[in-house]
C-alpha cells in the first residue's frame, strides 16, 4: 500500500513533466488537491496513505509536541518543498500527522519519515532520523546548532496507565527531550554540563562562561545552548 507522501513525490514528477506550468516550486494543500483532482482524480487514501487511528482523548493531557491543534509546517522532500501543511507531530506514536481535505471533508494521514527529509514547524527545523546516526527510537529531531558538531533534540511524549479519581483514563506525560551532539557519524548523548566541557579545548574558561550565562543544561534553551556551542567552538 502506497503512502501518501509517495503519492505526493509522484505527483510533483507530474508537475515537472506536465503542461501546466507553476511560477514557482513551493506547492501549498490545495495546488496539490486541486491538480490531482484534475489529473488522477481525488486520492484513494486507503491506498495512498495509512488513516492515522487518533489518540486517546480522554486521558489527562495530550501526546503532541507543544500544541494539541494543527500548526502550518513547510515539508522538504529532496528539492521540493510543500507550504502550508497543517500537520500535528504524535509524539507517542512517532507520527508525522497531515490534515488533507476531500471534498470538503478533513482527512488525517501519517507521513512516511523515510521519504521526508525535514519539517519546518513552530519556527523550528527538524530532519529526519534517516539523515543522522541516531538509534531508535529517533523521529525528526530539531536541529539547534550546526557547526563543526550538529546539537540536535529529540522530544518525547509517552502514555501513563496510572489510574486514580483524577486520571481515570490514564495521562501523558509532560514534555521532555535529551539532546544529542552528532561529528562524523559519532553520536553522544549529553545528560550533563560536564558532556560538554569534555569537548572544550579550555574547560575551565568554558565552565566560567557557562556560569556567567547562568547556563544549566537541562533548563537551557537553544538560545542558551546555540551561545554555549559556539563558545566551545571557539575555544578549539
Amino acid at each position: 500500500m502506497k503512502n501518501l507522501t509517495y503519492f505526493l513525490i509522484s505527483l510533483s514528477l507530474l508537475i515537472g513533466l506536465g503542461s501546466m506550468t507553476f511560477a514557482q516550486r513551493d506547492l501549498s494543500v490545495e495546488a496539490m488537491r486541486e491538480y490531482a483532482d484534475s489529473v488522477l482524480g481525488p486520492p484513494d487514501l486507503l491506498v495512498q496513505g495509512r488513516i492515522y487511528p487518533g489518540t486517546n482523548r480522554s486521558a489527562e493531557g495530550h501526546p503532541f509536541l507543544f500544541s494539541e491543534s494543527f500548526t502550518d509546517a513547510t515539508i522538504f522532500i529532496k528539492d521540493l518543498r510543500y507550504q502550508d501543511i497543517p500537520v500535528l507531530f504524535d509524539l507517542e506514536k512517532d507520527q508525522l500527522v497531515m490534515r488533507y481535505p476531500i471534498r470538503g471533508v478533513y482527512r488525517y494521514i501519517m507521513l512516511s519519515e523515510t521519504v521526508i527529509d525535514s519539517v519546518h514547524a513552530f519556527d523550528r527545523h527538524f530532519i529526519s532520523s534517516q539523515l543522522t546516526p541516531l538509534s531508535n527510537p529517533a523521529h525528526l529531531p530539531e536541529v539547534i546548532y550546526r557547526g563543526y558538531y550538529v546539537l540536535l533534540r529529540q522530544y518525547e511524549k509517552r502514555f501513563i496507565g496510572t489510574y486514580s479519581d483524577f486520571t481515570p483514563h490514564g495521562r501523558f506525560s509532560k514534555l521532555e527531550s535529551r539532546l544529542f551532539l552528532v561529528r562524523d557519524n559519532e553520536v553522544l548523548t549529553l545528560r550533563r554540563k560536564k558532556d560538554l566541557l569534555a569537548l572544550s579545548a579550555d574547560p575551565k574558561a568554558t565552565k566560567r562562561a557557562m556560569r556567567q550565562m547562568g547556563f544549566h543544561l537541562r533548563h537551557a534553551n537553544n538560545e542558551q545552548l546555540r551561545a554555549a556551542m559556539k563558545w566551545i567552538e571557539h575555544a578549539k
